[in-house]
């Protein structure tokens, strides 16, 4: 006869976990200021005697004229508008006369086809 013998056993698993800590650190840091003190000082200064002097400069003057004249020139300009005007109005009056020319030679033109189609 063969049994079957069971047994338990344990093991230990481990692991290694990193945590990083953190640690405010404060310095004193030290530094040399220097200040300028400053203050006033008399001092003797001898006196002086100021006295006006004049001097006599002599100068050349001389002075700039100039002439000015104005020459008007005026032109008609409201006459070169209007002549443009009736150009451009003799162009679309000349533009109208070819177009109406065309269309009647078109329709002469489709009249005598169809005319020729039928006989």
């Amino acid at each position: 006869m063969i049994t079957k013998q069971c047994s338990t056993s344990y093991e230990q698993a481990c692991r290694t976990e990193s945590k990083t800590k953190y640690k405010t650190e404060y310095e004193t840091e030290c530094q040399t200021v220097t200040r300028q003190n400053c203050y006033s000082v008399a001092k003797q200064v001898p006196d002086q005697v100021c006295n006006t002097r004049y001097e006599q400069v002599c100068t050349q003057e001389t002075q700039k004229t100039y002439d000015v004249s104005v020459d008007t020139n005026c032109q008609d300009v409201v006459k070169k508008v209007i002549k443009l005007m009736l150009l451009l109005l003799l162009l679309l009056l000349l533009l109208f006369l070819l177009l109406s020319l065309s269309c009647k030679i078109l329709a002469k033109a489709t009249q005598e086809y169809s005319i020729g189609e039928h006989v």
